[in-house]
């Protein structure tokens, strides 16, 4: 895997033989209150159609922030969501590519989750 920086080069050494390189993506998920405020705790997650493993699978730190290192390829609408007790669900469907990409999400207070 490759992160970051100039491309790496390589050269064939004999017939036949091949080298790949794989590039990672930083994924981010940034989650805070209707106020601004960052959200600890809330639960994020990166899936492609519901595959095992996500893609993403944790909570935010103290700032609402949830990322992972992603070299897996092209995702065309993988799933971001960010849930928390209280509060109505965030979903957005974000196309991976080759780039690194940052989601804001807003958590909207849920009255039917007392």
């Amino acid at each position: 895997n490759y992160a970051g920086g100039d491309e790496p080069t390589h050269e064939e050494i004999g017939g036949g033989s091949a080298t790949t390189v794989s590039t990672s993506v930083t994924l981010t998920l940034v989650v805070s209150y209707e106020n601004g405020d960052p959200v600890n705790g809330a639960l994020a997650y990166i899936d492609n159609n519901d595959e095992s493993p996500y893609i993403m699978n944790t909570t935010t730190n103290a700032s609402g922030v949830a990322t992972v290192l992603y070299s897996g390829g092209t995702v065309a609408g993988s799933r971001w969501r960010a849930r928390l007790y209280g509060y109505k669900q965030f979903k957005q469907l974000v196309d991976i590519a080759g780039s690194d990409i940052t989601v804001y999400a807003t958590l909207v207070a849920d009255p039917q989750q007392v």
